[in-house]
C-alpha cells in the first residue's frame, strides 16, 4: 500500500484548489490512490481545521490550511532548487529528490538552505570542499 503523508495531501489539495474547491476524486486521481483513503485523510485534515468539508460539496482549504500548504510548497521548491543548482539534477530528478527530502528538513534547516541558495549565508571558515 502506498504511504502518502498529510503534507502530501495538503500540498496536492493546494495545487488542485481553485475558487470552486476540489473533489475527492481529483485528489485520488492526482495521488493515484483510492477515494476511501482520500476521504479518511480529508476528515483528519478537517479535524485539524486545515480544510472545510460538507457532504456532496467541494473541499476548501481554510486560511490556516492555505498558509500551511504555501509553506510546504515553498519548502519543496527550496529543496528542489538545491537539487538542481548544487547537485546538478535535471528537473524531474530534482522534483523527486525534493519530494523525498522535504519531509526530513526542519524549518530552521530550510531557512538556512534558502539563505545559502540566495547568497545570504556565510560559508563557515573551516568548510573543506
Amino acid at each position: 500500500m502506498k504511504h502518502i503523508s498529510k503534507e502530501d495531501y495538503l500540498r496536492t489539495i493546494y495545487e488542485l484548489h481553485s475558487q470552486h474547491g476540489v473533489r475527492v476524486v481529483d485528489i485520488a486521481k492526482k495521488l493515484d490512490i483510492n477515494k476511501a483513503s482520500v476521504s479518511e485523510m480529508i476528515r483528519k485534515l478537517a479535524n485539524e481545521k486545515l480544510l472545510t468539508i460538507k457532504p456532496y460539496s467541494p473541499i476548501h482549504l481554510t486560511y490556516k490550511g492555505k498558509q500551511k500548504a504555501k509553506a510546504l510548497v515553498k519548502k519543496h521548491n527550496i529543496v528542489k532548487k538545491f537539487a538542481k543548482r548544487i547537485l546538478n539534477h535535471d528537473d524531474e530528478t530534482a522534483h523527486n529528490e525534493a519530494h523525498k527530502l522535504e519531509h526530513a528538513f526542519s524549518h530552521d534547516s530550510i531557512q538556512k538552505l534558502e539563505d545559502f541558495l540566495y547568497g545570504r549565508a556565510q560559508i563557515p571558515p573551516d568548510y573543506v570542499g
